[in-house]
């Protein structure tokens, strides 16, 4: 009884909850953005499976990235209302069945609905959350807030690094259309347990932790922020910047998934 009773105080200590959670989160991002980034593993198996055109093939990928970009908006609004775990839950539920069936027909336009329209919408519900909650746990004023924030970024070069190879071993093996079937139920059987095991601080029933301690903050400068405000032209040439340097970005991301494998 004793031991129990120390393992929980161990559970509740807010200074292993907050790594604890962040962890949860960059492995729900690794496997969630891998799933984008490894769709070049399918493009050789669907050419000439689906369609001959590298083009339509390029499409499919490219427009579920888009897509997990542009509904941003909504999943932040269904974050806010909902909660970010049940959002989590719901993104998992629905992209890792959708992701599945996307190899249910040998047909070009079930993968583009599937995959690149539907799996590319709600994917969004497991990416957007995970900032939320890491943010909550290290706020803008915690002194590890961007370390916590670039380890859930490293999700992009980690997951496609781990799921690349398995994909191709697996679309060896069982050919495409079981390939997508089995990676639909990998992203569930990882990410369901981990976002259930993600809870904001909020949920909590202890009294041990506070949203932002007082021992471990660093001062602000936000009174330099409130003194001077950029002009208006400023913040669209910077926000017209952001956006190409986005863009750029996302080329760059993508390009090589058509171009090496149609090489």
């Amino acid at each position: 009884m004793n031991c129990l009773a120390i393992a929980k105080r161990k559970w509740n200590c807010k200074s292993f909850r907050g790594p604890f959670v962040c962890l949860l989160s960059v492995i729900v991002y690794s496997m969630t953005t891998a799933n984008f980034f490894t769709f070049g593993e399918y493009i050789p198996a669907l050419k000439g499976s689906i369609t001959n055109q590298e083009t339509y093939l390029g499409l499919i990928s490219s427009t579920a990235i888009a897509l997990v970009c542009l509904v941003t908006p909504i999943a932040t609004f269904l974050s806010n209302r909902i909660g970010s775990r049940k959002c989590l839950l719901l993104g998992t539920i629905i992209s890792s069945t959708f992701l599945g069936l996307s190899g249910l027909y040998e047909n070009f336009w079930s993968v583009y609905i599937c995959f690149g329209i539907i799996f590319g919408t709600v994917a969004c519900l497991m990416i957007n959350p995970l900032y939320f909650v890491v943010n909550l746990y290290y706020p803008f004023n915690h002194p590890r807030h961007v370390l916590a924030n670039s380890l859930l970024t490293c999700g992009y070069p980690l997951g496609t690094f781990i799921l690349n190879p398995i994909l191709e071993a697996l679309i060896s093996h069982f050919g495409w259309q079981k390939t997508f079937g089995i990676q639909g139920l990998i992203l569930f059987l990882i990410c369901f347990p981990s976002a259930m095991a993600i809870v904001e601080p909020h949920q909590l029933n202890d009294d041990e932790y506070t949203l932002i301690s007082e021992e471990i903050t660093v001062p602000l400068i936000s009174e330099i922020g409130k003194k001077k405000e950029l002009k208006k032209v400023t913040r669209i040439v910077v926000g017209t910047c952001w956006f190409m340097a986005t863009a750029l970005r996302s080329i760059g991301y993508t390009a090589p998934i058509v171009l090496l494998v149609c090489s």
